[in-house]
């Protein structure tokens, strides 16, 4: 699979999957999401609820950041595979905190 492919891919199930309006409900908290094929993504989580957007190259470090290949990035979000099987650097708890968190509920 060719790797915009992937990217693409990768952009769609974070601004679908991850994303929502409903408010956040725990400590607010940004998520860096670098895959190894070049391309990064910035999830915020606060009273606005769940964001992605394009991490731009200046921005400030978050608060959890994590790299993989865009496809493992997906997996985990899909709970395919272990947060530690991510290079991942900063805290880990919104992280863990979105995997288990329902907004529908």
């Amino acid at each position: 699979m060719e790797h915009g492919s992937v990217l693409s891919d990768a952009a769609q199930a974070l601004t679908t999957v991850a994303a929502t309006t409903v408010p956040w409900p725990f400590k607010p908290a940004t998520i860096d999401l670098r895959a190894t094929e070049g391309r990064s993504w910035r999830l915020t989580l606060n009273a606005d609820g769940v964001r992605c957007d394009d991490l731009s190259a200046d921005a400030e470090p978050g608060d959890l950041a994590m790299r993989g290949s865009a496809s493992e990035l997906v997996l985990y979000l899909y709970d395919r595979v272990p947060l530690d099987g991510l290079e991942s650097t900063g805290d880990t708890e919104p992280m863990e905190q979105l995997a288990g968190w329902d907004p529908n509920a």
